[in-house]
């Protein structure tokens, strides 16, 4: 079966504000680059296999039955319902994300 992915509006703020970040403020066009690649492979991914990861181990997160993806330095957040995967937000690894989601 394959999932439909969808960016929810939260997340392509994040996403677009981390590469923003790394190009404009760390001058690191390449390492902006390989993030959107890993992107990319991450959404092929959900596409086919969603429950590569399990449901959140932290409380706040488990709540809503969301899901950890690990991309480089980042986490994407995200959701199954039905046959489509919701990408809520992406935060760098080390940020205390439990508050903001």
């Amino acid at each position: 079966m394959a999932y439909d992915v969808v960016f929810t509006t939260t997340f392509e703020y994040d996403y677009r504000g981390i590469l923003v970040y790394l190009v404009d403020v760390l001058n690191t066009p390449v390492a902006a680059g390989s993030l959107l690649e890993e992107i990319d492979q991450m959404i092929l991914n959900l596409e086919s296999t969603p429950e590569l990861f399990a449901i959140s181990r932290k409380k706040s997160l488990a709540l809503y039955s969301y899901r950890e993806y690990p991309v480089k330095n980042y986490v994407a957040i995200y959701r199954i319902e039905n046959n489509q995967v919701f990408l809520i937000h992406m935060f760098h690894a080390s940020q205390n994300y439990e508050a903001y989601v």
